[in-house]
This record gives structure tokens, sequence and C-alpha cells, in this order.
């Protein structure tokens, strides 16, 4: 651990261009955008041609442009005011629950992400941490079709786009289908549930790193997932204290290209747990000048919102589970939630007013009051053969002949039963 403090130090230039230097004012911008237009940008082919070269220049002299941190050791990077801004622990999972357990656990998890991933393919993205999915696929023919598979699935509850009714699941958490059998839907979501519970260890030691590094914004996290909507909560343990995070990206595969993390909730923490049989795949962070080895078994906590980072390339399967909380979904209120228990002074929108349900248990009390005294008529009296009565009479019949069947029935029942006693 002290060895990667010192080692951060050495890099307080860097992260002093990230959060600021307090000696120096910051200049106002002039004319600044009042809103972020989401239009694509038109770029000319020089544009992107420059991009594209330096696309390639980050990603392959990755070795080469960031120090390396040690293998096997703890780092903790803080920014000028003392504020953890970055938290490694390679191989933690062995480390916390033992070495023979926690190889078994990640061999496991391993293989419930692959088996998963090839009955249900992963969604391919093209976003603007993955714009060059298509080109990361060729360059890797075992991430090919039919059996390779590269993308990334979205699990939990996220805000409703453009509405303010609360969180909502995501698309890939509802949907399901074999390879087989697309419309097997029942299938697809018990493999999908079976596997979120079995990332019930990787939250729990997500949850205890997190109080370690930084327990007041850990705090901060719990009190916002109290606040969600209990029909959207996706727990992968037994306790709900353990869970903070309402959505998990399972990356399979899938190149993490050079971003920021702006819609996640803002100077908050992402944290990611890595699975798989692969060599290389570093954790780079341009503006603190490092990268971080991520072998199977680490986990990895960042200010996603503030650093800017991406991953190298590598060889082999490599899995990700990224843990992270959007910033709209952390401003929704309880007052803004849609369950019943959020809104205890709102009434129950009614189907029906009280007069109309009045009326209909009035009609209701009458028609069996009606059937009570046509059947007591029926029986109590003698049904007279009229021809003028037509299908009413006929009904009167059959009712009292079924009535006398009965009667003669329960006697003889009763005889016997007399006789069998006697004996």
């Amino acid at each position: 651990m002290g060895e990667g403090l010192k080692h951060a130090s050495s890099h307080r230039a860097a992260i002093e261009l990230l959060f600021g230097n307090t000696s120096e004012p910051k200049q106002k911008r002039v004319n600044a955008p009042t809103k972020r237009s989401n239009a694509p940008v038109m770029l000319t082919y020089d544009e992107w041609l420059a991009r594209e070269h330096s696309f390639h220049r980050r990603l392959w002299a990755a070795e080469r442009l960031y120090d390396q941190i040690p293998t096997d050791t703890n780092f903790i990077a803080r920014d000028m005011n003392n504020i953890p801004v970055l938290a490694v622990f390679p191989n933690w999972l062995e480390n916390s629950y033992g070495r023979e357990e926690g190889y078994n656990y990640l061999r496991h998890t391993t293989k419930n992400l692959h088996g998963y991933a090839y009955s249900q393919p992963p969604p391919a993205v093209d976003d603007c941490r993955h714009t060059h999915h298509k080109w990361w696929v060729e360059q890797n023919p075992h991430l090919q079709s039919p059996h390779g598979r590269c993308g990334v699935y979205h699990w939990g509850t996220w805000p409703e786009l453009g509405k303010r009714n609360g969180p909502v699941l995501t698309k890939d958490t509802l949907k399901g289908g074999t390879r087989s059998n697309p419309k097997d839907g029942s299938y697809a979501m018990r493999y999908r549930t079976r596997l979120l519970k079995s990332l019930g260890p990787l939250t729990k030691s997500v949850d205890l790193l997190f109080q370690i590094v930084d327990p007041k914004t850990r705090h901060e996290y719990a009190a916002a997932y109290k606040n969600l909507d209990p029909a959207v909560k996706m727990a992968t343990t037994r306790d709900e204290t353990d869970e903070l995070f309402p959505l998990r990206a399972v990356l399979i595969n899938s190149l993490t290209e050079e971003h920021v993390d702006l819609g996640d909730w803002a100077g908050g923490w992402a944290w990611m747990g890595v699975f798989g049989d692969f060599a290389g795949g570093d954790f780079c962070l341009p503006q603190l000048g490092i990268r971080v080895p991520m072998p199977p078994g680490s986990i990895v906590g960042i200010r996603g919102s503030l650093l800017r980072h991406f991953v190298s390339c590598w060889k082999g399967e490599r899995y990700s589970v990224v843990h992270f909380f959007k910033q709209s979904l952390r401003s929704i209120q309880p007052s803004d939630r849609n369950d019943a228990a959020s809104q205890p002074n709102r009434p129950a929108e009614p189907t029906q007013s009280a007069k109309e349900v009045e009326t209909t248990e009035r009609n209701e009390a009458a028609t069996r009051a009606s059937s009570l005294v046509q059947r007591t008529s029926s029986s109590s009296r003698r049904v007279s053969s009229s021809s003028h009565d037509g299908p009413t009479m006929i009904a009167r019949r059959r009712m009292l002949h079924h009535e006398r069947r009965t009667q003669a029935r329960q006697a003889m029942t009763t005889r016997i039963t007399d006789e069998v006693s006697s004996e």
C-alpha cells in the first residue's frame, strides 16, 4: 500500500491538471453552448483519419506510454485534497475468500458467464465506449459467430427515458429466449436470475472495499438505493444492505475505449470485477499516466465521471462486471416512485365510482334473491305441464325431477347404512 501511495504522489502534476490548480484562476469560457446537442458530429476525412490514428496509437502503445503499477499491489490514488479517486485490489477475491475457495468461485463464475453468453448472445454496442467494435471482432477470430461472443448486457434499473415516472428495468433484464428457441423467455429469465445470484460474493467484496476507501460516499449510495422502488431492485445477495448499485454492465470480450462516465453519479464511483482466462487487458488512465494490471479476480474502483479510462488489448476470454449508479436515478426521491408504499397519502384511483359499485351490488343481491324464490316455489308446489308455459315450465319440471332423485338417493343411502350398523 505504501509503495502505491508513493507512486501516486509522483503523478501529482497529472492529477492537478485533472482536478485543477488553485494558484491559477480558471478562465471563463466565451460563447459556451448552453445545452449539449445529441446530434452526431460530422467529421471530414482528415479529421476522421487523425482520430483513427490517435486511437490505434494509444491502444497499441499503452505499455510504452503509461507506467505500470506493480502487480499484486493494492493501490489507492488521491487528489490534491487527499480524496481517493482510484482504488486497485488485484486478486482480491482469492485474498478475501481464501486461495482455494476464491479460485473455485472465479472458475464457476467464469463458466456461468460463458454459458449464459453462448445461450443468450450479448447485444453488440457501437456507442462512444465501443466505436471500434467491428474492428475488434475482426482482429479476434475466436469472437466471431457462430461460437464467438462479444457485446454488453445491461442488467438492472435506470430511469424511464424522457419521463419522471420513476425507474424501470432495462431491456436486457426483461427480454429472454435461448439460442435454440428465441421464444423460450421463461428459461432465459431463470438462467439470468441464477447468474445474478452467483455474483453475490463479488457484491459483498465491492461493498467491503467501498466502506474502506470512501465510507461517506458509500452510505450515500446505500441511502439512494433504499429510496428506489422495491419492484425494480435486483438483489444478488440475501441481505439487501449489501446492495449499493441498481445497474450492472456485463462486458463479454468487449473492448472499452477511452471515455468518461458522463451519465453516472457526479463524482461517484464505479466498481468492476474481472473474470475469464486472458493475458493483457490493463486498465489505463491517461490523465494519471498509469496502467493497472487487472488479472482475473481483481476489483477496481474509479471515479469514472472524473477520470478518463480505457482497457488495453488482450488475448483470450475476458469478462468484466461493472457496478454503477446513474445520476438521474440518484435524483429520484421516494415521492417520485410509482409504488403505493412511497405515496401513502395518495388514494388509489378507483376503477368505478361509489355509486356504480353500490348499484352493481344491489343488482347482484336482487338476482340472488330472485333465484332463491324461484327455486323455493318450484320445489314447494306441484308443477303442471302446460303447453303455453314453454321453456320455463320445462326447466322447472327438470329441477323438480332432479330434487326428487336426490331425495330418493339420500333415503336409500341412509337405509343401507342402518342395515350395516344393525348387523
